[in-house]
């Protein structure tokens, strides 16, 4: 089997002192930035990495006031989040050192912003504004805002991305408008039923809408109606799309599956429970995912039967983010974010000081990674009582509560490892945020070069010297 560490030079008895870096070759996956509410336009909640099984608070954050907008995470690691009384920050991978940029936008910040590709961020605020900035050029208390567009009403949903870049949100009015990437208004639309709920856009640049009097409209590309649907409830939830499906969870607890052609209903599946803002998620196989303001969490099979029921200890506003093992998070009134697995056991539970409302988002963490120590290398070819610190570096939940803070939830480690067929392989031992590798050296059996690597879930990593 190849060797993917550096190789050492033979040794006999030697006395070494070095200083340890990873190369993280194996990080999840590169396609795991959560760029707005749910993730993605279509609000699928669904990212293609890992979040963590046991649970580390790696960071906190404390703005200055409650947080209710949920995080958005930029491929870098960087975090945007607002917060009332308006103020929004750029918070760097760590969140350990001062923001890489904030401002005070004088308005309260409910909805989540937006981040597009080229690395312009759309923010919505209570007074009726969406502002438009550049996240390359702001710096400290210098921001740069390109334009803000002023609303009939009232901002607090989340904007969303057509596939050319225009973005699209809702005022509590019931105006809905898309505005070019320079600000200028493409088209608008008016409901008598005021929003609530955030848009969403479909993959063919459909773009669905749920009002305040419970219809579901779904408008093309140019403005115009493509089909309506009565859920016979207000809805505060977002719409999600996924495939050729739309589903909306309506206020009085029904869960309406329409064909996107048509807006023909499928399936209903009645919870028995309010929908107080919890949009469902949806899973790589369909699975849909919501909470209730009575705190069951549902999760349903893609045609509409009950694949199976969690009970939290509080209401559940917070829309659910699903990972590619199909762990679920959310956050709960009871102070907690939680985690299941696939099957609906509770995984873990992280508490917070204050209740969540705003949904989880599940994004890359900056490396933080260093080591030292010293070591011998005896006739046995292995190194002793040599230390690597760190931290994990995969994909982690972040979420704001009404304490104020924003916290960053990594995975706990396992810090003992053990030399097994050309691996160093973590054993079962104790968890910390900061952990440990006694780092052995070992041989090729078919090259006499010393050879050095960790593997970590399962992936090698090299450890450079």
């Amino acid at each position: 089997m190849g060797s993917p560490g550096r190789r050492l030079a033979p040794l006999g008895l030697l006395l070494i002192s070095f200083v340890l870096s990873v190369s993280w070759a194996s990080a999840a996956s590169t396609d795991v930035a959560w760029r707005m509410l749910q993730r993605d336009s279509q609000r699928s909640g669904l990212v293609d990495g890992v979040g963590p099984v046991i649970p580390d608070v790696l960071f906190e954050f404390e703005t200055a006031y409650w947080v209710r907008s949920s995080c958005v995470v930029a491929p870098d690691g960087s975090v945007l989040v607002g917060s009332y009384m308006g103020m929004f920050y750029c918070l760097e991978p760590d969140l350990r050192t001062t923001p890489r940029w904030w401002v005070d936008l004088g308005s309260d910040i409910e909805g989540t912003p937006c981040l597009a590709p080229e690395g312009i961020v759309y923010v919505p605020t209570m007074d009726g504004r969406l502002i438009c900035i550049d996240t390359n050029t702001s710096s400290g208390s210098l921001v740069e805002i390109r334009w803000t567009y002023q609303g009939p009403a009232s901002l607090k949903t989340s904007p969303c991305l057509m596939p050319d870049g225009a973005v699209v949100a809702t005022f509590s009015d019931g105006t809905l408008v898309v505005l070019e990437r320079d600000g200028n208004v493409r088209w608008t639309f008016s409901s008598q039923g005021g929003f609530e709920a955030s848009p969403a856009i479909a993959h063919d640049g459909t773009v669905i809408v749920a009002d305040g009097e419970g219809r579901v409209t779904a408008l093309t590309r140019q403005g115009s109606v493509r089909w309506t649907y009565d859920t016979l409830s207000t809805v505060l939830s977002s719409p999600t799309t996924h495939l050729d499906m739309v589903y909306v969870v309506s206020y009085d607890g029904v869960v309406h599956a329409l064909s996107l052609a048509d807006g023909l209903p499928i399936w209903t599946f009645k919870t028995g429970y309010l929908n107080t803002g919890s949009s469902p998620a949806v899973d790589s196989d369909g699975t849909l995912y919501f909470g209730t303001q009575e705190g069951t969490f549902f999760a349903l099979w893609p045609y509409g039967a009950e694949k199976w029921r969690f009970t939290a200890a509080g209401e559940i506003q917070s829309s659910p983010a699903v990972d590619a093992d199909g762990k679920v998070y959310f956050g709960c009134s009871d102070y907690c974010l939680y985690c299941l697995d696939r099957e609906g056991d509770l995984l873990w539970t992280e508490r917070t000081r204050g209740k969540i409302t705003s949904s989880p988002a599940i994004g890359p963490a900056e490396p933080f990674v260093d080591g030292n120590g010293n070591g011998v290398c005896d006739g046995d070819e292995t190194v002793e009582d040599v230390n690597f610190n760190g931290q994990w570096d995969g994909n982690c939940v972040y979420v704001g509560s009404w304490d104020r803070t924003v916290i960053v939830v990594g995975q706990k480690i396992d810090a003992v490892p053990r030399l097994s067929d050309g691996y160093v392989s973590p054993e079962e031992g104790d968890v910390s945020t900061v952990f440990t590798f006694s780092v052995g050296y070992f041989s090729d059996p078919s090259s006499e070069p010393k050879t050095t690597w960790v593997v970590i879930d399962g992936s090698p990593y090299d450890m450079a010297l």
